[in-house]
């Protein structure tokens, strides 16, 4: 028997020392770095839930978990604030990848606006009242959709909840993932035979554009007090005659980046107004050829993202723009890998690609030296 015994202290001692090391590693604070130049920090764990601070490039952050999908992790930082930031856009500090973070949120399907300006409605169709108009680059959480997924129930950063076209957004989810909701984003209740959450009712709602004609195919209607008609695609261009409110104008043409569109009057001229104050249907606007010959454009997707002297990260940096600013492509690297753009303010240099939205064919562009 003592012979046993001293056989197994030995084990016993060793067993201990292995499994001791575990709850130290799990107590271990991980911490991961910003990548981009700089990054959102939100409520949750998606573009439609509020910016609550930003972290710069280099910064590092305390990482607390990760959502279902691992496309958002929850961070805090160093004044203590809790928050959301894009996988992406974070690289680990110590050994360990995002994945093997706890999960401590569901998965957040998100949006990004695709067209110029996209009308928020009451519920799912054109016969709804116009409650907002959103901006190309605006995030969403995506809450529900009716049953042919045309339209999405969505929740914007500002606390605004509606329904918008799905040919105006693009999505990190499968839409038809979505659970189908009544009106106001709210499962159907299955015990209630009646309910049709998806059959467009007319509302009586007093809104901003209740008085107005609703929009045809081809046609916009006028929902500012007084719109400038313009010779060209731009606050630039010289104003050719003015519209009210309710006029309606044949749609023609639109820009490149889709913030101005190209109309004809019932007299017959032919000018630019701005897409913002037009109500449309957002697929025949997509529909539209782009009848300008303007420089193609970019939208920056990221918190901020840095302008370069030159097309590597060793180059230095000019000045950083914050996400959404649209960027002129002037051209490209060999690989397209970086762009040589023109920022609002006339700066030129250079911006990762990675970053830029865009539409245009970025191996279009000429090469730069």
């Amino acid at each position: 028997m003592r012979y046993t015994k001293k056989l197994l202290w030995p084990l016993v001692v060793v067993l201990a020392m292995v499994f001791s090391t575990g709850p130290a590693l799990a107590q271990q604070q991980l911490t991961a770095v910003v990548t981009t130049g700089a990054l959102n920090v939100r409520e949750g764990p998606g573009l439609g839930y509020p910016v609550e601070t930003i972290v710069f490039e280099d910064e590092e952050v305390d990482v607390l978990g990760r959502d279902s999908a691992t496309v958002y992790i929850e961070v805090r930082t160093d004044d203590g604030i809790v928050g959301w930031a894009g996988a992406n856009f974070l690289d680990p500090v110590q050994d360990y990848e995002f994945f093997e973070l706890p999960v401590t949120a569901d998965f957040q399907p998100q949006a990004y606006v695709s067209t110029g300006a996209l009308n928020v409605r009451t519920g799912p169709g054109f016969d709804y009242s116009v409650i907002a108009v959103v901006v190309y680059g605006e995030g969403m959480n995506l809450l529900g959709r009716n049953a042919t997924a045309e339209w999405a129930y969505a929740e914007f950063a500002s606390g605004l909840e509606g329904w918008v076209g799905t040919g105006g957004i693009v999505s990190n989810a499968n839409l038809f993932n979505l659970p189908i909701v009544d009106l106001e984003g709210n499962p159907p209740d299955d015990d209630d035979p009646t309910a049709t959450p998806n059959t467009p009712t007319p509302t009586n709602t007093p809104v901003r554009t209740a008085t107005l004609p609703g929009p045809t195919d081809d046609t916009a209607v006028v929902t500012a007090a007084a719109l400038n008609v313009r010779s060209g695609p731009g606050v630039g261009y010289s104003i050719l005659t003015a519209v009210g409110r309710g006029t309606e104008l044949e749609m023609i043409g639109r820009s490149l980046d889709n913030e101005w569109t190209q109309v004809e009057l019932d007299s017959g001229l032919i000018g630019w107004v701005s897409t913002f104050y037009i109500e449309f249907d957002a697929q025949a606007f997509a529909d539209l050829p782009v009848t300008d010959e303007t420089a193609p454009y970019g939208v920056i997707d990221t918190g901020a993202l840095n302008l370069r002297e030159g097309p590597d990260t060793d180059e230095d940096i000019i000045d950083f723009y914050y996400e959404g600013t649209l960027v002129v492509l002037l051209g490209r690297n060999s690989d397209a890998s970086w762009l040589y753009v023109e920022t609002p303010d006339n700066e030129r240099g250079w911006m990762s690609s990675f970053y830029i939205a865009t539409e245009y064919p970025l191996l279009s562009l000429p090469v730069e030296d």
